[in-house]
């Protein structure tokens, strides 16, 4: 099953449920209120019952392009960009 970005690591899931300095340390990421350890999880089950069956079944299928979204968000919208382009070829 696709694990998004890896994050059902322990570590890498209490990171994202709790207030924690941003990489310059100078400033504080506020948690939400449904940021809670339980509210992820229960956002990752969900994406793992319905999402991910998705991108598998037509992950094979032509046309289907897979973005790595771990990138700057300048090279995600390049990454877009090109496949848009790609598509229109």
């Amino acid at each position: 099953m696709l694990d998004p970005v890896g994050v059902r690591d322990i570590t890498r899931l209490g990171s994202l449920a709790g207030a924690r300095r941003s990489e310059d340390q100078n400033a504080w990421l506020v948690q939400r209120d449904d940021d809670t350890r339980e509210a992820v999880e229960h956002r990752l089950d969900v994406f793992e019952e319905t999402t991910a069956p998705v991108i598998d079944r037509y992950r094979d299928h032509e046309g289907f392009v897979e973005i790595d979204g771990e990138q700057p968000p300048e090279a995600v919208c390049e990454d877009i960009e090109d496949a848009i382009r790609s598509a229109g070829e």
